[in-house]
């Protein structure tokens, strides 16, 4: 028993470094690296800024990297299946608070497609615009294409946080980018929310009794300038604005097309909107693919 205890206390001690420096995959872990892409010192590092960032800024900051999706030949089918992967770990992995909207961002990178996604929540959307989406995949594809994946995640994630600083672009609005999406616009660095929805019967109600109201006065108006008040001569209304029409033609007279070409510039320069969709759970969510393999 005495010879075995020094055995048993090495075993313990690398069970220890290992939990050192491996990070836990608990609720504070914001790296999870199940294709093991980085050493476990580059994990531990990046997880370790991550939550200086979060701790900074306020908002959420998730890396993974699996090989848990299928090989797709068609790159668009693929790139779906990664986003709404991405989506749907950030939903259901706890992160974000509830107070901002549950506001953060995860870099993903698919091992099996070879397909890098970033995709935003909540106040995360309006802050990474596609733009600046654009300027985080070159980042991210730089070091890709090294290899170096500790490189692209924590250099991408270093260029969020100065986005997060610089705050929205002045103009920046939300589109539709798919099924079901959200348009929010920002005017003057402020967030404003217009969630679409539908038209109830309320609205209808309402907007014909507004109509019919404005129509009655506007009826009213007219016939009070015609009643020639004080005299015995009565307009007759019905038959002095009788209007019958002999002819119609439908003349064409000139067609205008008017084009605005694209913004990509980057650096949040333009190109202000942010492309949403929505996961399965029905959050919004913001990003999305590279447009390329690795």
């Amino acid at each position: 028993m005495v010879k075995r205890l020094p055995i048993l206390l090495l075993a313990l001690t690398l069970a220890l470094v290992a939990l050192l420096l491996v990070p836990a995959h608990g609720k504070s872990a914001r790296v999870f690296d199940y294709a093991g892409v980085m050493s476990a010192g580059e994990a531990a590092e990046l997880d370790e800024y991550l939550a200086r960032l979060r701790a900074e800024t306020g908002y959420d900051f998730v890396f993974l990297a699996d090989t848990e999706l299928e090989y797709r030949d068609n790159y668009e089918a693929a790139e779906r299946a990664a986003i709404a992967h991405a989506d749907d770990f950030y939903d259901h992995g706890g992160f974000g608070d509830a107070s901002n909207d549950f506001s953060g961002m995860i870099f993903y990178l698919d091992m099996v497609n070879r397909i890098p996604i970033i995709t935003t929540t909540g106040e995360m959307i309006d802050i990474i615009s596609d733009a600046r989406l654009a300027d985080l995949f070159d980042i991210v594809y730089s070091y890709l294409y090294d290899a170096d994946y500790y490189g692209a995640a924590y250099n991408m994630f270093a260029r969020a946080k100065e986005y997060i600083d610089a705050g929205p672009v002045r103009g920046q609005y939300r589109y539709d980018a798919g099924p079901g999406g959200v348009d929010v616009r920002i005017e003057h660095g402020l967030i404003k929310p217009a969630y679409m929805r539908d038209i109830t019967a309320i609205d209808i109600l309402v907007a014909a009794g507004a109509g019919f109201a404005v129509a009655v006065i506007y009826y009213v108006s007219v016939s009070s300038k015609y009643s020639l008040k004080g005299s015995t001569y009565k307009y007759d209304l019905l038959t002095n604005t009788k209007v019958e029409i002999t002819e119609a033609r439908d003349i064409f007279v000139r067609e205008t097309v008017r084009r605005t070409p694209r913004d990509t510039t980057h650096h949040g320069g333009g190109g202000r909107g942010s492309g949403t969709h929505r996961s399965s759970s029905g959050r919004s969510h913001g990003g999305g693919g590279g447009g390329r393999r690795f």
